[in-house]
């Protein structure tokens, strides 16, 4: 039962982080394509 709950846990972050990162990654690629450059991170 553990088990399954750590499974389901992994998947829902996991699937989450992909529509943040996603979104992010564009959102930086956009702003990065309005300066010019890549922002010293």
């Amino acid at each position: 039962m553990t088990g399954q709950l750590i499974l389901i846990a992994m998947a829902l972050t996991f699937s989450f982080g992909g529509l943040v990162w996603a979104r992010w990654s564009q959102k930086r690629l956009e702003r990065d394509d309005r300066a010019g450059h890549t922002p010293a991170e």
